[in-house]
Parts: C-alpha cells; sequence; structure tokens
C-alpha cells in the first residue's frame, strides 16, 4: 500500500508543505554565513580561533548536506518529472559540489553558495517589488551600459585587493586593482603588475572573468541573465534590441552568441593544450594556460599568463595561427559571424551592409598592416646589409 501511495505521488504531484519555504530559507542562511567565512578565512585570510574553526568545517558540511535535501525536495515536488531538468537546472551542477566536497569541502561550498545567489536573485526579479523598481527607475540604453560597466569594474576591483589575489598575501593596491579591472572589463591588455607573477590562481581567475564578461560584452551578459532570471517583457527586449542595435530575433541571437562563445573558445583551447601538453608536461596547468589564453585572444583582451607575453612562440606556427584566428573571430563581432554562417547554411540569405563593411575594411587592414610591416622588415634589412657593407668597405 505504501508503495502504491509513493508511486501514485510521483505520477500525480503532490502539493508543497508549508514548511518547504521556511526549510529553504533556512538553507540560504547558512549558505550566507559560510560565504562570510569564505570571505573571512580565503580572502581577507583572517585568523580565527580554533574553535570557530571547527564550527566554520561542521557548518560547511551541513550547507552541503541540506543542499542537496534541497535538490531533493525540488525533484520529489516537481510534475511532471520532465519538467524538472528545465525548472531546477541549477541542481543539475550538484555533481560538482559533490566532487569538489569530497575533495575540497570549501570549494564545493562555493559553488553551493553561487547557486543559492542565483536562485535568490531570480526569485528577487519575479516579484513586484522589482517590477516597480524598475518602472520608478529610468534611465536610457547608455546609462544602462555604463552602469554596468562600472558595477562590473568595481565589483573587480574589490576582490582584486583581497589579500588571496596577491602572491604576497598583502592584496592589490586599490589603484592598481582599479587600473587592472578596468583594463580586463574593456579588453584593452594594459597592465601595471606582471600578471603571473603578481596575482595568485585566484587573482587570475577574477581577471579572466573580467576579461570574458567584457569581451561578451555588458550588454549580452546581462540579456542573458535577464533569461536567466525570468521571462523577457516587451520593454526588456526592446531595451536590448536596441543596445544591440539589431532588428533580428533577439532571443535567438542571444542564444546564438553564447553558443558560438563556448565553442570556439573550447575549440581554440583544446588546440593550444594539444600543442602545450609536450612543452609542460603537467594536465592541469597546461589545461589552465590553454583556457586562459583561448579566452584572452578570443576576447582581444591581450592577457597572457607569460611574463614576456607569447614572444617565446613568434615562430610557433601552431600557437601562432590558433591565436590569429581566435583574434580574428572576436574581432569582427558576433552579429557579422551569425550572418556568415548563416548564409554558408543557406545560400539564398544576404549579407547586410554591416556585415559587408566589416569583412571588407577586416581585410584591408590586416593585409595592408601585413605588408607594410613586411616591406619596412625587408628594407630595413637591406638598409643594414648596405650600412655593415660599407663600413667593412672603409675599414679594409
Amino acid at each position: 500500500m505504501h508503495w502504491k501511495f509513493i508511486r501514485r505521488v510521483l505520477k500525480t504531484g503532490q502539493e508543497v508543505p508549508s514548511w518547504v519555504p521556511y526549510f529553504k530559507k533556512i538553507v540560504y542562511a547558512l549558505s550566507f554565513l559560510a560565504l562570510f567565512f569564505i570571505i573571512i578565512q580565503s580572502g581577507l585570510r583572517w585568523k580565527i580561533p580554533d574553535v570557530l574553526v571547527v564550527v566554520v568545517t561542521v557548518l560547511d558540511y551541513i550547507v552541503f548536506m541540506s543542499y542537496c535535501a534541497d535538490a531533493g525536495l525540488n525533484f520529489y515536488f516537481t510534475f511532471p518529472k520532465r519538467l524538472y531538468i528545465r525548472k531546477y537546472w541549477l541542481d543539475i551542477l550538484v555533481l560538482i559540489p559533490l566532487i569538489l566536497t569530497i575533495t575540497s569541502p570549501r570549494a564545493g561550498i562555493g559553488f553551493i553558495i553561487v547557486r543559492h545567489v542565483i536562485i535568490l536573485i531570480q526569485a528577487f526579479t519575479r516579484t513586484r517589488k522589482f517590477s516597480n523598481l524598475l518602472r520608478n527607475v529610468r534611465l536610457n540604453t547608455a546609462q544602462i551600459v555604463a552602469l554596468s560597466f562600472l558595477a562590473t569594474i568595481l565589483l573587480g576591483t574589490i576582490l582584486l585587493t583581497f589579500p588571496s589575489a596577491t602572491t604576497d598575501g598583502q592584496g592589490t593596491p586599490f589603484v592598481d586593482a582599479l587600473f587592472t579591472a578596468t583594463s580586463a572589463t574593456c579588453v584593452t591588455g594594459l597592465i601595471v603588475q606582471d600578471t603571473p607573477v603578481y596575482f595568485t590562481t585566484f587573482g587570475q581567475m577574477i581577471i579572466l572573468t573580467l576579461i570574458q564578461l567584457g569581451g561578451l560584452g555588458i550588454m549580452m551578459y546581462s540579456a542573458f541573465f535577464a533569461l536567466l532570471f525570468g521571462k523577457f517583457t516587451l520593454g526588456q527586449k526592446q531595451l536590448v534590441q536596441e543596445m544591440m542595435d539589431e532588428d533580428k530575433n533577439i532571443l535567438t541571437m542571444i542564444t546564438y552568441i553564447f553558443k558560438m562563445t563556448i565553442a570556439v573558445e573550447c575549440v581554440g583551447a583544446f588546440l593550444l593544450f594539444l600543442r602545450w601538453i609536450f612543452q609542460f608536461k603537467h594536465l592541469g596547468k597546461t589545461l589552465y594556460l590553454s583556457v586562459f589564453h583561448s579566452i584572452s585572444a578570443f576576447c582581444n583582451a591581450g592577457f597572457s599568463l607569460f611574463s614576456n607575453s607569447l614572444e617565446n612562440y613568434a615562430s610557433d606556427p601552431v600557437v601562432n595561427s590558433v591565436v590569429m584566428l581566435l583574434i580574428g573571430l572576436g574581432g569582427i563581432g558576433f552579429i557579422v559571424v551569425y550572418e556568415v554562417t548563416h548564409r554558408l547554411q543557406h545560400r539564398q540569405s544576404r549579407l547586410s551592409t554591416h556585415t559587408k563593411l566589416v569583412l571588407v575594411m577586416s581585410a584591408i587592414l590586416i593585409i595592408s598592416g601585413f605588408l607594410l610591416f613586411f616591406f619596412i622588415d625587408f628594407l630595413l634589412l637591406i638598409l643594414c646589409s648596405r650600412i655593415l657593407r660599407c663600413r667593412i668597405n672603409v675599414t679594409s
């Protein structure tokens, strides 16, 4: 009788008990408490009493177990079950915290906290208060983009000032952190500190995240999170469409941009990995270097994990070819790549004036720049050889 009841519940669904929302609030509160201790211990590197160390360790495991229970409740009360992945896709990431918690509990808790923060933001953006807030805030497109950049840069600056972001454990000075965060977000490639020497892996990951956000575009990841946190309203669609300055299906374009970004960067990282695995012979280090340089190249960021950038690979055909292709694809823009690939798939489609102009001007600039550098080097070589001959004749 018991199994028949369970089978019927799984088929028909069941109303969520009143205690479940309270349980979720407790889980979120514990997660933010764990986040506080992560910032204190890992970020600021403050020493806490041994008793608190034990409490924090127990708290980490409680958060992980409550996370598993929360994911299980989501699955149990979802009807029909096939909608579970679509509705609670963040719970599928349970395998990552599970693996990381076994090896490093603090790393697993980090994933759990990210998941809870996203869920809370998602829940808040669907409330009436958030809708009223959007109505009261009257900002044009340029102001929204500027504020998005400013918020991203300030957040990156704060994280780079953490002691755990630098190898000396002192943290980056505010001005240097602000410059680095601005350069990474705006993908300029200018640095005031040697990235691989001065910053730890934590600091380098912050820079890489800023590069990805800046290269992908504040507008794009803002639109992506709008899709992630809730449904687009007509006003939101018009806003994003105005930011992109395109008349195409905005949802299709956003999906294509993210798929293309992931695909291109993964292929670039794989090719660089195949080249560098024979040099470094360390799987984790090679993979990290490959991913970092692939994202940096595709976003045209100019950051490198080598102190002399890619000077050691000046005559390397593999590294040069991969990096050049990544820079080229990222430089011409997503809309151009979208139209070109669509044109290759559908012979009847036509390229827009924007795409034709970008392709023609990019080809002219690249070819003319190549010829200019080539002939200048060639002429300098001839000039130097003649000067050397004159000196030999004079001395003789």
